[in-house]
């Protein structure tokens, strides 16, 4: 060990670097990253981060759709034409006499009478949503778990912010002065170009809210200008975290650097593990329950849909079928041998359940 600059490190902070700087090798000779690894890098990164996008449009739109039929929503009694993959035509008439047809919201629940209550928009016909809808909020889950599990991994793992900057300012302590710097300011520049593009897109969303309709804001989608936000913010904090990487192993501190607590070497093998269990767990929430009060019947194949193409092994049947003089519209998974069979007859034995006939599956016994 030699020390460059500053006080002779004791044997607790060598010790300590020594569990961090296998996650952070520096090398006096440094070599510029290939193209390709860089490439590679952000290949990596992007389908994440894309996803945490997806997920933030979504949740978003959700949110927006919650509040608007909240607060502006009226009631009204409507007659229910048809069933599409769970999700009801409705006919009614609004409060200023109109008689309006619009898709809405929400799964549909069975009635003899074929009516149901639904919430509208008066500045948007076309928006209806079923009453006592329960919007799904989950999209927003990830957007919340990604600040903490990324403050997580940079304050307190190995490999994280916190460990790294430690080992770029003691290594002046260990492995001697710096050799020739590397620039700062591009970095800079570009995190300030990504981060202050985010904000635009971010205020200029927030500035279309407040400006528009609720008609408008949902025919517009506008949740879905979100979607970059995620990835400009991402691109933002890696320059910030490159560029204070560069400034410290070019402008070490002349005192040690006091050692801080890491997590457990296998922390993200536990948390992968947990994962894995909370998924397993909840297999059986998604799984279909046997029917109890089943019903037979045929139903009119209107379309066959192989996987990825013909030459996969599944495919998707879309079939229409009538319960009570409702017609409904849904789709099954079967076989491609199934399909080519069913294909040549042109119906499907389905079965559903009596009192949700939304639950169709195919028959066995067919």
């Amino acid at each position: 060990m030699t020390s460059g600059a500053g006080p002779e490190p004791d044997q607790a902070f060598v010790d300590f670097l020594r569990k961090v700087h296998s996650e952070h090798r520096w090398e006096k000779e440094r070599k510029p990253l290939r193209w390709w690894a860089f490439s590679l890098m952000v290949l990596l990164c992007l389908p994440p981060v894309l996803l945490l996008g997806l997920c933030l449009a979504f949740g978003v739109e959700t949110v927006l759709k919650a509040v608007l039929f909240a607060q502006d929503g009226r009631q009204a009694e409507a007659a229910v034409l048809w069933v599409r993959n769970g999700r009801p035509m409705v006919e009614f008439v609004a409060h200023d006499g109109q008689s309006l047809v619009a898709w809405a919201e929400g799964r549909h629940r069975h009635d003899p009478a074929h009516t149901v209550d639904v919430l509208y928009l008066s500045g948007a016909p076309g928006a209806a949503v079923v009453a006592g809808h329960r919007w799904n909020f989950w999209p927003l889950l990830p957007v919340a778990l990604a600040p903490v599990l990324t403050w997580w991994w940079a304050c307190h793992h190995r490999a994280g912010f916190r460990a790294g900057w430690f080992v770029r300012r003691a290594r002046v302590h260990v492995q001697g002065l710096p050799g020739r710097p590397r620039p700062v300011a591009p970095l800079l520049v570009f995190a300030v170009f990504a981060g202050t593009s985010a904000v635009a897109v971010l205020g200029g969303s927030v500035l279309a809210l407040t400006l528009l309709s609720p008609a408008e804001v949902l025919e517009k989608q506008l949740s879905f200008l979100l979607i970059p936000v995620p990835v400009l913010l991402a691109a933002a904090l890696l320059a910030l975290v490159r560029a204070a990487y560069r400034y410290a192993e070019d402008h070490p501190v002349r005192r040690l650097p006091r050692p801080f607590p890491l997590l457990p070497k296998r922390s993200i093998r536990f948390l992968a593990a947990l994962v894995a269990a909370v998924v397993l767990v909840s297999v059986p929430v998604f799984w279909r329950e046997p029917l109890s009060d089943p019903v037979a019947g045929t139903a009119e194949l209107l379309e066959t849909r192989f996987s990825g193409g013909s030459h996969r092994n599944w495919a998707y049947l879309d079939i229409g079928y009538e319960v009570d003089g409702l017609y409904f519209e849904d789709t099954v998974e079967v076989s491609r041998s199934t399909a080519e069979e069913l294909g040549v007859r042109g119906t499907v034995p389905v079965v559903w359940e009596a009192s949700d006939p939304v639950d169709v599956r195919l028959r066995e016994d067919g």
